[in-house]
Parts: C-alpha cells; structure tokens; sequence
C-alpha cells in the first residue's frame, strides 16, 4: 500500500526523481504523473534483448509509410534495370516473371513475419503485465475501500450509540 504523503511533504516524481509540491500531478520536466505508482512500460523496456529491440525497430520501420515508398521505389528500380532500358546494366531476372525478386520478397516476408511476431509477442507480454498491475490495484482498492466503509460503519454505529445517550440525557 502506498503511503499518502503529509501536505508540507514534496512528492517524488518516480521517472526523474524530481521533487515536487504535493499538489502537483504531472512532473513538469519529464511530463510523468507524480506519485507512488510505478512505470510498467519504463520496467519493462529496461529489460528487453537485443533482439527484442532490433525486431522493434524493424516493426516500426516496416509500419511507416516510408517502408513503402522505399519498397516501390526499389521494385520499380528492379523492373527498371531488368527491362533493358539502361544498357549499361545487364539483365540479371528476365521479366515478366521477375522470379529473383519473387524469391527475394518471399525470403523479406518471411523474416518480417518472424520480426512482427517478436514484437507481438512483446507487447503480449507487456499487456499482461499491464493487466496484473491493473488487478493488483483493484484488489489494493477494493481492500482499502473495504476497510473504509467498515471504519465507517463503526463510526456511524458510535455516533448512534453517543446520539441515543444524549437523548437519555436530555
């Protein structure tokens, strides 16, 4: 359970550690609500593989829009230097058929393939974790909230007890 913080007491921003009035919400330096919660996806990236991180670039590469103005750009050039317009070059994949660059984009897709499914599989990970967090909190909640309304009731059961004694009284 986290501790609630005096009012004179600054809070601590848990991503820069930075000091911070207790009214405060968001860490004005890096943008991060202040507070007792953690980062998961700070903890979480801080422990992925180089390979998960090279899949991960790989996958934002690929899902920009660059990648396909890339791609047709090299098809087209591909096309271009096996047509036979540019005699400097020699033909090395006879169109129509163009079966090195079918082979080369199936090999490219494959590996892709094995790139998206790291990063999936990551996120997968991550979005699990997300969720654990997400329970351990709402069972904390519900605890504290449990404990609250039982306080509660005791105090409301004392006030009725000090209420009818006063009416005893009077």
């Amino acid at each position: 359970m986290t501790t609630k913080p005096s009012n004179s007491e600054p809070v601590p921003c848990p991503a820069c550690g930075g000091l911070h009035p207790p009214e405060s919400v968001f860490c004005p330096h890096c943008g991060k609500a202040v507070g007792g919660l953690r980062y998961v996806r700070e903890e979480f990236e801080a422990t992925r593989r180089r390979y998960e991180q090279f899949a991960d670039v790989v996958t934002r590469f690929v899902s920009a829009p660059s990648y396909f103005g890339v791609h047709i750009l090299w098809v087209a050039v591909w096309m271009v230097l096996n047509s036979g317009v540019v005699m400097a070059v020699r033909r090395f994949d006879d169109p129509p058929s163009y079966n090195l660059l079918a082979l080369l984009l199936s090999i490219e897709a494959i590996f892709l393939t094995g790139f998206l499914l790291v990063s999936q599989t990551r996120e997968a990970d991550y979005e699990r974790k997300r969720a654990e967090l997400d329970y351990e909190t709402a069972v904390q909640t519900n605890r504290i909230l449990s404990d609250m309304s039982t306080r509660l009731d005791d105090i409301a059961s004392r006030m009725e007890r000090i209420e009818a004694d006063l009416r005893k009284e009077s």
